[in-house]
């Protein structure tokens, strides 16, 4: 029981000294008076007023503040100070703290009977002196969750094993009822949409869509068939000039061939010169290879404008399908193959059907734990 309290310049007060009886003690006062200022120095005192707030408590002007209660000493405190092997003064508890003001920087410190204490002890020791209650907690008092706390609480320590056990399935039963209900959720909507579905479905299956890079290699395919007489062109010329020769004179391959036979020549006469005579065969053949890939590049530059329409028209379905559902086209196939599996109903009730065994088999553990619990 808080039996005095003594103030030193805090707040609006230079000093001020209250000693309480037995019973019930009523404060009243005009709005202003510093009825609000005391219980602020309460809370100060047990650990509250950090910081910023404790440098307001402190009276303007004032370089040091002091906050002293003394409390009569019930059993569960008269423990605590055995505990922290504190001893009780004549049969009360003085509790104070002090605040100082030195070179802009405020310090505040707390006695417990004289010896100092850390913020953590009197945070400890505070529910076994003061409780303090602010308008609006009593609506506290109708809220389940509180009640619950409170109830829990009054069990004693003896019941917790059952109220974790009771906790843990209650999180269980929760976690698979809240999955089963989303199922449901999403069922229902799904079926109300299941005809805009199938026929989208429809729609992608038809334009048969395989290929993320479509569209790249299309365009690709378009560009080269759009340019196909300006690559024959170049074919035809390179070939020429690799084979056929230009303007009567001897082809590249021609005046290769007459150098690998020379070189063989020289060979003959010059081992050293083998490895020349190799390295001229080597590009001999090379530019062969070259002219036989050119031949096969320049058959498939064949014009073919029914070709080209078709890819045109393909490519065109691919650009009308991204941009009516605002998607590219990988992220088409994927929204297609996610309709697939929608749309296999009975995947979907065997899941569904998985789902309600799951939070049956949860809900008859919550309420066994429940049970045990409401015993205990």
């Amino acid at each position: 029981m808080l039996t005095g309290l003594r103030l030193e310049n805090i707040a609006l007060i230079e000093r001020l000294e209250l000693l309480f009886s037995a019973g019930f003690t009523v404060l009243t006062g005009e709005t202003g008076a510093g009825k609000s200022i005391l219980l602020d120095a309460l809370d100060a005192l047990l650990g509250g007023a950090q910081g910023s707030q404790g440098a307001r408590l402190l009276r303007r002007g004032a370089e040091r503040g002091r906050i002293e209660a003394s409390f009569s000493l019930s059993p569960p405190v008269r423990d605590w100070l055995e505990r922290q092997e504190l001893d009780a003064e004549e049969g009360e508890l003085l509790l104070s703290r002090d605040w100082r003001l030195q070179e802009g920087r405020l310090t505040s410190r707390h006695r417990l009977n004289g010896v100092v204490v850390g913020r953590g002890q009197v945070l400890e020791l505070r529910p076994l002196l003061l409780d303090l209650t602010v308008q609006g907690q009593t609506q506290q008092l109708g809220r389940p969750g509180q009640q619950r706390r409170w109830l829990d609480r009054f069990a004693g320590e003896g019941l917790a094993p059952a109220l974790e056990a009771t906790r843990s399935a209650w999180q269980r039963w929760k976690g698979e009822a809240d999955a089963l209900e989303q199922a449901r959720t999403d069922r229902e909507r799904f079926a109300l949409e299941r005809d805009r579905q199938e026929q989208l479905l429809a729609e992608l299956e038809a334009a048969a869509l395989e290929d993320p890079a479509e569209r790249q290699r299309l365009q690709g395919e378009q560009d080269r068939l759009a340019h196909a007489v300006r690559l024959q062109e170049g074919v035809m010329a390179l070939i020429g000039r690799l084979v056929e020769g230009a303007e009567a004179a001897p082809s590249v391959l021609d005046h290769l061939a007459a150098c690998d036979q020379e070189l063989q020549t020289m060979a003959a006469l010059d081992a050293s010169v083998v490895a020349l005579h190799g390295a001229c065969a080597d590009a001999l053949a090379g530019l062969q290879d070259l002219a036989r890939d050119l031949d096969r590049y320049g058959s498939l530059l064949e014009s073919d404008p029914e070709s080209l329409a078709q890819l045109q028209e393909r490519m065109a379905l691919l650009k009308a399908l991204e941009r009516r559902h605002g998607q590219t086209l990988p992220d088409l196939i994927a929204r297609r193959d996610s309709l697939r599996q929608q749309l296999a109903q009975a995947d979907a009730a065997a899941a569904l059907a998985g789902l309600e065994v799951a939070e049956a088999a949860a809900r008859q553990e919550r309420d066994r734990a429940n049970a045990a619990l409401s015993r205990a």
